[in-house]
């Protein structure tokens, strides 16, 4: 390999870095502005749930059950660390705000889960 070809390498190296980062920082200004309105806390949460987070993804006797919660909790992991990076006070003013939810519709006798 060349130093010519080395070099071209190197500045390639450096444009894909810098799209990465303006990527990433796209993606949190998008999470910081889903999290500032209360639908896309709703949505967030949604996600969060879908993505089986804080669950075990273990299904006794069936490998693939278990793979596909594995890689259902992953998506999950990867929401909750891009809400991180945006904010890492984000994830717990959710979880607050969930649970104000859920005593709030406990307290008026709202049975229906939509606070969830």
């Amino acid at each position: 390999m060349s130093q010519f070809e080395s070099a071209e390498d190197e500045k390639t190296k450096k444009q894909s870095a810098k799209h990465h980062e303006f990527i990433d920082a796209q993606i949190n200004k998008a999470f910081l502005e889903l999290l500032s309105s209360s639908h896309g806390g709703e949505l967030i949460w949604w996600l969060l749930q879908t993505g089986q987070l804080h669950t075990n993804p273990y299904c006794q006797g069936d490998p693939h059950q278990t793979s596909f919660n594995t890689g259902a909790l992953n998506v999950g992991n990867q929401i909750l660390v891009k809400i991180l990076e945006a904010n890492p006070k984000a994830y717990v003013q959710l979880m607050e705000s969930k649970a104000n939810d859920r005593r709030s519709n406990n307290s008026t006798g709202d049975t229906t889960g939509s606070a969830d």
